[in-house]
């Protein structure tokens, strides 16, 4: 049975609890789109000179600029001393910004410079012109319904 049609199976009948085969299909799917949009990006991220590392970090403060660094390494799944450096060879290349909190002046927040929105808009347009097809294909329904799950799988912080 192919994925949509298990997925339309599962419509058509609720389940009350869910199987663990099906809650292993659910991560899969995740996993592997989250993949794919590293995939579609990796390319222009190369072409720049940027390691995955970079382009994880660089995707996560565009998505939020003025991130906390602690928030950062925790969005990117980057401990302290891995984050640090990588941190450091972007300020020097002057894609990011590190600026002082006014809220917390201790609080060291991440921001893109112009040069960092332009290395990650390349990547960012081959992202979203592969989530544009899946979105078309999928119809307005389903994607405000993945939209609720993912957010519910990973909510945001601060949310």
């Amino acid at each position: 049975m192919t994925h949509g049609a298990k997925a339309d199976a599962l419509r058509a009948q609720p389940l009350l609890h869910l199987r663990d085969d099906v809650l292993d299909e659910g991560a899969g799917a995740i996993l592997a789109a989250a993949a794919m949009l590293e995939a579609a990006a990796a390319p222009a991220f190369a072409d720049a000179g940027l390691t995955p590392t970079h382009a994880r970090v660089l995707t996560a403060v565009r998505r939020s600029a003025g991130i906390g660094v602690s928030a950062l390494g925790r969005a990117v799944g980057l401990a302290k001393q891995t984050l640090a450096p990588a941190l450091a060879e972007l300020e020097a290349r002057g894609l990011i910004a590190r600026q002082r909190s006014a809220r917390d002046g201790r609080e060291r927040l991440v921001v893109l410079t112009e040069a960092g929105v332009a290395a990650t808009e390349t990547a960012v347009r081959a992202q979203r012109l592969r989530l544009r097809a899946a979105y078309r294909a999928a119809g307005p329904a389903a994607v405000s319904a993945a939209m609720e799950l993912l957010a519910a799988v990973a909510p945001q912080e601060g949310a």
